[in-house]
């Protein structure tokens, strides 16, 4: 039983940690942030997770001074 409680109580404090590390990064772009075609994501370095080109997730607030995030890929 205390293994147990540990164990859960070690999940939500890294789950938690992880949580602080993406609030620490910058999130504000320079230009214009596309997802390619391809399902990269330009530039390399905006705040988007990308899971397999399939899922994109937004890991911080996105304020872009040029035109937004432009989606190319399909489906």
């Amino acid at each position: 039983m205390n293994r147990m409680v540990s164990g859960i109580v070690l999940i939500m404090l890294l789950s938690s940690m992880q949580c602080s590390v993406f609030k620490g990064m910058s999130a504000e772009a320079s230009g214009t942030i596309y997802i390619r075609p391809d399902g990269s994501v330009d530039p390399p370095d905006a705040p988007i997770l990308n899971a397999g080109n399939v899922t994109y997730t937004f890991i911080d607030d996105i304020f872009v001074n040029a035109t937004g995030i432009v989606v190319e890929r399909d489906d």
